[in-house]
């Protein structure tokens, strides 16, 4: 089999991008083919090829995508073998991944950024808890065993069913999820949050985003940030508003590079 690669500057070929997603403590492997318009040739051929050379191969899918940036749109996605997803194992849960879904690339470290965030969070079992930008759950889920209620929000409707299914997967019972654009969905949280856990996109937060939060007057912020420039802006304007930090913690998320994963701890003065 013979599949020209893309060029992104002349927009010529087929083969755009190849996605594999491993479950480390599961051996479980996702991989996803991402190409431009297109029947895939030798489906068969190639799924046998694949099974034979990666036994631990579970899923297998064809993305197809014409957008012109050089990002992974899931414009139209074909299963082509194995189950739809692959599952991970943190500590004593398990986690569904899709192909869309948000999971944290390193397992290893994802368990120490979890146990800080538990950390700072010092839960005594009656908090409720609201989630930002939650992924497929799993900050939530671990919250939820500590917290009186959790919930959790997300843009992507892929990553709130896994988050769902991660919930009913770990008998997890007190944690729920909305689908939909945090901006849109905080004019109607109503209840008393004690705890706000943000982990937002490398862009941070928009500041429409910020004065809705502070509206709401939660007192205590766990912010986690993959992006320092952004983090360091939005702390700022909580400071302007009467937050203070008062803790702060990096965890090497992508060794050997210059990224970092932070976690902070903001309180309303």
């Amino acid at each position: 089999m013979h599949l020209a690669p893309f060029d992104p500057y002349k927009q010529s070929g087929f083969l755009r991008h190849l996605v594999i997603r491993e479950g480390k403590n599961t051996g479980q492997v996702l991989v996803i083919l991402v190409t431009r318009t297109g029947e895939l040739p030798d489906c068969v051929w190639l799924a046998e090829r694949l099974i034979e050379a990666v036994p631990e191969l579970t899923s297998l899918w064809h993305v197809e995508n014409d957008q012109i940036s050089d990002v992974v749109a899931f414009e139209r996605k074909h299963h082509l073998l194995g189950k739809t997803f692959i599952q991970e194992k943190i500590k004593n849960f398990t986690f569904k991944i899709s192909p869309q879904t948000f999971f944290q690339p390193n397992t290893h470290a994802a368990e120490l950024l979890y146990e800080t965030i538990m950390s700072f969070a010092a839960l005594s079992g009656s908090e409720r808890v609201l989630g930002l930008y939650c992924g497929s759950g799993p900050i939530e889920i671990f919250l939820a065993q500590k917290a009186g209620m959790v919930h959790g929000i997300d843009s992507n409707d892929a990553n709130i069913t896994s988050a769902n299914d991660n919930c009913r997967t770990n008998q997890i019972t007190n944690c729920t999820f909305s689908a939909g654009l945090v901006e849109k969905l905080l004019k109607n949280v109503s209840g008393d949050y004690e705890l706000l856990v943000l982990d937002p996109p490398r862009g941070g937060l928009s500041g429409k985003t910020i004065r809705k939060i502070i509206e709401t007057s939660i007192p205590r912020i766990i912010y986690v940030s993959c992006n320092p420039a952004t983090l360091a802006r939005d702390i700022k304007l909580f400071a302007d508003n009467k937050y203070s930090l008062k803790n702060v913690t990096m965890v090497d998320m992508f060794p050997h590079t210059g990224h970092t994963e932070s976690v902070c701890l903001i309180e309303k003065a």
